[in-house]
């Protein structure tokens, strides 16, 4: 009978250690679940690993591994997201604007955006301050946008400087400042943006000498500071 009750406590002491590892290891990351098969996806997903759950939704999105099923895609992005993964929730946000597996809601669109950008997610960062500009998903809030255009900026999305440039230029969200306007457009324009040169040298020529000289002080800080990424 000890013997019987020395194995038991054996296996339950096994079993509370592997537990206790379990749940010491770090999450999941989206690299690692996209190098998993479909079944071991599956898996991680069912047991709630926030990485596997996103990328089970891509592959439902995509069709990978044999079922293409958008539904499918959105609740397992749903999952993934509302444990806090930033892809997911841009995914998902992306979803809800274009109506890709859920009913087209801008508001929702907006909520998963911003969610994302508020997690350092550049794009979304993006286009949460487009939303606001716009009014798509709810009121235009001009401020709101001008503080998103400018985390996206700063982080190097060319789409973003223009826009935080022509937010200076005309006074929309913060206070007109030419030199402001100059510097992001420049920055813009470096980085590719296709309307940015354009609107950069219309600028000059409502610029005194000294204010233009002021501003590419400016522009060269920005240029070392953020460096274009997207």
């Amino acid at each position: 009978m000890k013997k019987v009750w020395l194995g038991v406590l054996l296996v339950v002491a096994a079993a509370a250690g592997w537990y206790f590892y379990d749940q010491q290891k770090p999450p999941m990351d989206m690299v690692s679940a996209a190098r998993l098969p479909l079944l071991e996806l599956q898996r991680a997903a069912e047991r709630g690993e926030p990485a596997a759950q996103s990328m089970l939704g891509l592959r439902y999105e995509t069709g990978e591994g044999g079922i293409k099923d958008p539904v499918l895609a959105v609740s397992w992005y749903r999952k993934a997201a509302e444990q806090g993964n930033g892809d997911a929730q841009q995914t998902l946000g992306y979803d809800y604007y274009k109506g890709v597996g859920v009913t087209r809601d801008l508001a929702s669109a907006l909520h998963w955006f911003r969610l994302a950008a508020e997690q350092g997610k550049a794009e979304s960062q993006l286009l949460t301050g487009l939303f606001y500009l716009q009014g798509k998903g709810g009121k235009p809030d001009p401020v709101a946008a001008a503080n998103w255009l400018r985390k996206a900026a700063e982080q190097g999305m060319v789409d973003a400087q223009y826009q935080l440039a022509w937010l200076y230029e005309n006074g929309q969200g913060v206070s007109a400042d030419l030199e402001q306007a100059y510097a992001w457009y420049a920055l813009a324009a470096a980085g590719g943006q296709p309307a940015a040169k354009k609107a950069q040298e219309a600028l000059i020529a409502k610029m005194p000498p000294a204010s233009l000289a002021q501003a590419r002080i400016l522009a060269a800080s920005y240029a070392r500071q953020y460096v274009t990424a997207y």
